[in-house]
């Protein structure tokens, strides 16, 4: 069986951001371009199949996190897939650079703070 996040994974640059999942949508105008329709179904498709799996930008940053080298990968390779992690982790297309060092510092921040404090 092929593991969930494989099955979005082109997909997830373009996944509409939480909260953006509604209903499937309905059929359009008809000056709406199958095209058009297939970008939405597909939008839609793909928000819902990342819903389902519960796969998130948390997904990605635990998993950058604990990246190690695999077997038999040389740097090229783990470098493109630390890359591939980091942009859906803090999906650098969406965000300023700003929201983008909060969020590190706040991870780490969280890493420092002693446990009762981090609650």
């Amino acid at each position: 069986m092929q593991h969930p996040e494989t099955a979005v994974d082109a997909a997830w640059e373009a996944a509409p951001s939480e909260g953006e999942m509604e209903a499937p949508p309905k059929p359009g105008p008809s000056g709406t371009s199958g095209s058009d329709m297939l970008t939405i179904m597909r939008d839609f498709l793909r928000a819902a199949l990342l819903a389902k799996f519960d796969i998130s930008p948390e997904t990605y940053r635990q998993q950058f996190r604990s990246t190690s080298v695999a077997h038999g990968e040389n740097p090229t390779e783990t470098y493109h897939r630390l890359k591939s992690l980091y942009r859906r982790w803090l999906q650098p297309e969406r965000h300023t650079k700003e929201q983008i060092g909060e969020a590190i510092i706040l991870e780490q921040l969280l890493r420092v703070l002693p446990a009762d404090v981090r609650t």
